[in-house]
């Protein structure tokens, strides 16, 4: 028998023998009722609203053979290839049906628990510490609602968790070269390439706080960088080839102070009331501040150092990136890589306030401030257009013998509607999109439309327009009896039949 295991024989021997420790199973109990409704919230509508544009994109992508799909991610520049490849293979286990699709990101997102459950022990935190900070995780509005979009954040998420997880596991238990460490970051970085500001903040703390570890360390940066090399290559000759990342991140302005706020509002949750943000950052900003203080005036917090360093650096990162390359790259769901480790940090910075009366105050109002948050956005859905509600529509309203064509102003628009109908088994609807992905009704689209004696038009309606697809469709004698819109939370499509005189 080791000698270490020996050594812990006489604490196992009264472990066993002592009596039930009720705090213990209701520490438990707890951390298993947080479960349930982490994985039921999940759950909760999400076959509801359909695939928007960036979903049916992921789909497209899995769609294709192996070699046209990593050229076509490579096209796209935006994102690495490793989600659409996993993606490819869950379809050709399952096939294409929206619940089937959904469950990719669902699973993987419930499959975090175990990478959470591990970093809190590797933290060493309090079982309260653990429960509350998992509880904000499961009911966080923002945290949901990427676990059930088909995209690659639940999974960049869960590898964040492995990598934080196996990163402390490499500092605490004095290991030699992290290999399960590399392997999980290469998976990481090839998700997503915000994966590549988890690795450079993990070299931070080490240069920081552990260079005892800066060797090996070096050494695994060096071997991702080598490992990244030939998508490197791939991504430089679409660069070229594309002239940049304007096309592809255009619409992403460079972030300000107040973008940078609000992205850890919507960690603390949004109750989608007036002036309440500056209530929660009091809320959950105070506790950590105090921590930072008390730090000051005592020994050394590796877990501090630790969370502060994840849960900002990233975040920090990327909102300089944003100014120094020529084309911003800020953008709230990337950030998914610092929410846990914030959750967390303000979490166990509850749970240190000094005061007995003042930690249950603060527990409480955070638990409540996240609830609610979590119900009224669960009940409100206002960030989601409802696409099978568009769909629906049109089948209900068109005969059912019809052949009927749609047009719409952009890809951005007729992806969505395409897979709303194909789910509903609705094979009359052509749909044709204008040729600005992300563009206005243009005049070419509406001369093709007002060719057809009928036709369904979808638009998303502009801030600032002379003339409305409305308003030129009947001054060319077109009759438009009855109009139909769904909207989300900042953007509105507008649909509806149209009859032209031949």
């Amino acid at each position: 028998i080791p000698r270490r295991w020996r050594s812990e024989a006489p604490r196992l021997v009264k472990l066993v023998n002592s009596p039930p420790n009720k705090t213990e199973y209701r520490a438990v109990l707890i951390f298993i009722l947080i479960a349930a409704v982490f994985v039921a919230l999940r759950f909760w509508r999400l076959t509801s609203y359909g695939l928007w544009f960036d979903e049916t994109f992921s789909l497209h992508a899995a769609r294709l053979g192996s070699t046209e799909l990593l050229k076509f991610v490579a096209r796209d520049i935006v994102h690495p290839p490793l989600f659409y490849v996993a993606l490819k293979g869950w379809i050709t286990i399952g096939g294409e049906s929206l619940l089937w699709l959904k469950l990719f990101p669902l699973i993987t997102s419930i499959l975090s628990i175990i990478p959470f459950v591990l970093l809190s022990r590797e933290l060493r935190l309090k079982t309260s510490e653990l429960n509350l900070s998992f509880f904000l995780f499961a009911v966080n509005p923002f945290l949901i609602y990427y676990a059930q979009e088909l995209r690659m954040y639940s999974l960049l998420l869960c590898l964040v968790l492995w990598s934080l997880t196996l990163f402390l596991y490499f500092l605490n238990r004095h290991s030699k070269f992290p290999y399960l460490l590399l392997v999980v970051n290469l998976l990481l970085i090839y998700t997503h390439y915000f994966g590549w500001f988890v690795v450079f903040a993990e070299f931070c703390y080490v240069l920081v706080r552990r260079r005892d570890r800066l060797n090996y360390f070096l050494i695994l940066v060096l071997a991702l960088g080598a490992c990244y090399v030939p998508w490197a290559l791939v991504v430089r000759e679409a660069l070229i080839e594309r002239r940049g990342l304007g096309e592809n991140l255009n619409w992403l302005s460079r972030p300000g102070l107040s973008e940078l706020v609000w992205y850890y509002a919507t960690l603390n949750g949004n109750l989608l009331l007036r002036r309440t943000t500056a209530l929660g950052f009091v809320l959950f900003a105070t506790p950590v501040v105090v921590w930072i203080y008390r730090r000051w005036q005592s020994d050394d917090d590796f877990k501090l150092d630790f969370l502060l360093t994840f849960a900002f650096l990233p975040a920090a990162l990327a909102f300089i990136a944003s100014y120094v390359l020529p084309q911003s790259i800020w953008g709230e769901r990337y950030l998914i890589v610092a929410s846990v480790a914030y959750l967390i940090l303000v979490s166990s910075a509850a749970l240190r306030l000094p005061l007995t009366q003042l930690r249950t105050i603060a527990v409480v109002l955070m638990i409540c401030w996240a609830g609610v948050s979590c119900y009224r956005n669960a009940m409100h859905a206002r960030d989601r257009i409802n696409w099978y509600e568009l769909a629906q529509t049109m089948t209900n309203v068109e005969p059912h013998n019809s052949k009927v064509t749609v047009y719409t102003d952009a890809e951005f628009v007729a992806s969505p509607i395409r897979f709303s109908l194909t789910s509903l088994g609705e094979q009359r609807f052509e749909v044709i999109a204008g040729n600005d992905m992300f563009g206005r009704p243009t005049r070419d689209i509406l001369e093709d439309a007002s060719n057809d004696d009928h036709f369904w038009m979808a638009y998303r309606p502009g801030e600032q327009s002379s003339q409305s697809p409305q308003e030129f469709l009947r001054a060319r004698g077109c009759t438009i009896d009855s109009e139909f819109n769904v909207s989300a939370l900042t953007q509105k499509v507008i649909y509806f039949p149209v009859i032209c005189p031949r």
